[in-house]
């Protein structure tokens, strides 16, 4: 269970901060 409540934040947070750091690069 911890692992895949683990897993599925990384790939929440990998998502988010990939769309942060695409919205900074655009600026």
């Amino acid at each position: 269970l911890h692992g895949l409540l683990a897993g599925d934040a990384g790939d929440i947070a990998d998502q988010v901060w990939q769309l942060l750091v695409a919205l900074h690069a655009s600026r």
